[in-house]
Parts: C-alpha cells; sequence; structure tokens
C-alpha cells in the first residue's frame, strides 16, 4: 500500500499531509525552483585534445571548498564532461535561467546536450545533492522535465540507440567531505552503492523510448540489473511532466524487501517490492543520500561532426521522506488536499 497522493506547498522542512482525516508527517529535505538563484551555468570546458579540455567534477565543484566551478546556490556539486568539439560549440552544458522556467515565469534548469553520434559516447553531467552520511531508509525525488520539440532519439541514417539517464539515487557509505574517493563515479571503489538510475532508452528496432531500471546492488555493483518499466512511454508532446521515483532499503542485507516505484504526473507505472539492495556481505550502515539529477546521455540521433546540440528542461525539484505529486499549479492533479502550514 503506498501512500496517499499530497502535494507540498511550503518551504517548510516539515509538511503536513492529510490521510483519511489523520495528520502524518513528511520531512522536505531538499527544496528547489530556482526562482530566488542567481543565473548561472556549469562551464563546460573544450575538447579533451585541447589545453584546459578537462571534465569539470567533485574535485572542482564542490560546494565546500570550490572556487571558480561552483554549484547553483544550494547545491552539492555538478559534474559536465568537456566538450565533444573543438570548435563551433553552442551553449554550457546545465544553465540556469528564465529559459528552463516552468510555468511562463521565474527559472529553471537548461540541459543543453551534445549530440556525439555514437551509442556508448557519453556527454553531459549531472546536479548533485548529499543528504548526510547517515541517510535515510526511504526517499521520494520529484521534478519536472520537459523535451524540447527538437530532441530525436534516432534516425534512419544513424541508426543507433539511445539512452538518457535520469538521475541516480544512491547510497554513499562515508562522509563525502573527507573521503578520497569521487562520489559521482559508479561504484567508487566499493563506496558508492547501492544504486538506482531510471533512465529513458531508445533502442532502434523497437520504438518510442521505454523507461528503465537500472538496479545496482551492494556488493555487487558491476552486475546491472536492468528491466523495463512497462506502463511508461516517452512523452512526445513537448510539454512538461512530473516524475517522481522511489527508493525503499530492504530491511537487512540479504533480505530481498527492498523497493523502488515509479510515477509519471501522479499515475504509478511501475514498482518492485524484492530488490536486494544490499546483498550478503554488506556491513554498511548507511542509508540512501546521495541523488544526481538529469544524469548523462548518450545520442546517436546525428552524426558528431554536425555540431547538434538539444534541450531537457527541469524544475519544481523536491526530495522528500513522503509522497510528493503534482504541484499545486498542475492541472492534471487528482483531487489534491493542499494544507497551507504557517511560517515559524
Amino acid at each position: 500500500m503506498f501512500p496517499q497522493k499530497a502535494i507540498f506547498t511550503s518551504l517548510l522542512f516539515t509538511t503536513i499531509v492529510l490521510q483519511n482525516s489523520s495528520p502524518v508527517f513528511a520531512e522536505i529535505l531538499f527544496q528547489d525552483n530556482f526562482d530566488s538563484s542567481p543565473d548561472w551555468q556549469s562551464q563546460q570546458t573544450i575538447h579533451k585534445s585541447q589545453p584546459g579540455g578537462t571534465d569539470i567534477a567533485w574535485g572542482m565543484t564542490r560546494s565546500d571548498n570550490c572556487t571558480t566551478y561552483c554549484p547553483p546556490q544550494g547545491w552539492t556539486s555538478y559534474r559536465a564532461a568537456s566538450s565533444y568539439w573543438i570548435d563551433d560549440r553552442r551553449k554550457d552544458t546545465y544553465v540556469l535561467s528564465s529559459e528552463g522556467a516552468r510555468g511562463g515565469s521565474g527559472k529553471g534548469i537548461t540541459y543543453n546536450v551534445e549530440v556525439t553520434g555514437d551509442y556508448g559516447a557519453w556527454s553531459g553531467g549531472s546536479l548533485d545533492i548529499w543528504l548526510g552520511e547517515t541517510g535515510h531508509s526511504e526517499l521520494y525525488v520529484r521534478y519536472y522535465l520537459k523535451f524540447n520539440s527538437n530532441w530525436e532519439w534516432t534516425n534512419p541514417e544513424q541508426n543507433e540507440h539511445s539512452q538518457q539517464k535520469l538521475m541516480r539515487i544512491s547510497t554513499y557509505n562515508a562522509n563525502i567531505w573527507t573521503t578520497n574517493y569521487n562520489p559521482q563515479e559508479f561504484g567508487s571503489g566499493s563506496v558508492n552503492w547501492p544504486t538506482l538510475y531510471p533512465g529513458w532508452y531508445n533502442n532502434v528496432s523497437f520504438p518510442p523510448a521505454q523507461m528503465t531500471m537500472a538496479v545496482r546492488k551492494a556488493l555487487t555493483y558491476a552486475t546491472d540489473d536492468t528491466e523495463k518499466v512497462a506502463n511508461a512511454t516517452w512523452p512526445t508532446d513537448s510539454d512538461w511532466h512530473c516524475y517522481e521515483f522511489r527508493v525503499k532499503m530492504n530491511s537487512s542485507p540479504g533480505v530481498a524487501n527492498g523497493e523502488w516505484e515509479a510515477w509519471i504526473d501522479g499515475v504509478s507505472v511501475g514498482s518492485r517490492t524484492d530488490v536486494e539492495w544490499k546483498m550478503n556481505g554488506s556491513n554498511t550502515t548507511h542509508n540512501w543520500n546521495w541523488v544526481m539529477f538529469i544524469d548523462n546521455i548518450t545520442n546517436g540521433s546525428s552524426p558528431l561532426d554536425s555540431h547538434t546540440e538539444m534541450q531537457l528542461y527541469m524544475d519544481d525539484v523536491i526530495i522528500s521522506t513522503e509522497y510528493i505529486g503534482l504541484a499545486a499549479d498542475d492541472s492534471r492533479a487528482e483531487q489534491q488536499i493542499i494544507l497551507h502550514v504557517p511560517s515559524f
């Protein structure tokens, strides 16, 4: 049984959700609609073959010690791969401005995707949030995404697969500020696991794009347990859509009762209740504590030398310990119960 849908309308860390006339307390761990943030961009570097052409990653972007390459206001870090193009570069990987705003006002994130022309040639990066070393046994992560009308997954000439990772929700088994491992990498020396990463995957033989859930477990992170989310089909209307993902840790290592679930526009599109997130032999006491938004992409819809760039937009981000659901101003909401809580 999953929590009743509710809309969070307060910037408080504690919000009351009404369920069957009884109060349930939920904690908002992070929230950003970007409207009050200064304009920002991720400062992507030039091609690796050129001087200074290095990926911008954890060592340079962590908010506690960054100088030039700082993340957006309130975020922990970011990463951005160096450009695939030596010349004729277009826009930076991530841009916080009015261009990416949902609802016709305010601000949001624009994710500018370099089309690499070859499945397996990854571009892009991530925007990251650290939730504390202990973490949480259950997390709900919600945001709104919009794929620009210029978005393509493939074409007959290229005949390539494509994949856009939507986020990574992970357990980082150390203190993120003192460890020597990079939390943005997969595995990170046996420190960064388990992990769930949902994504849109387009197989040229079976369009349209389908959502997949990749489950990476501790202690066998390299074993990729990936399945299609049966009821999730990529939206083709170039409009904003609400994505929400839930992860729940298994009760103890070796017990297959961990969970995940996915919603699109408030409708559950898939779930699983038998995940052995921590396998036998996993001795970590940490829980879900590390989230990377709009992870990297491999897109083969155009040849690399065409210098094709496409846009994906993100806004209205929330991480909580309870179901979040559609925003209050979304016309697709289904009889939401809204409680305005006075600020303290």
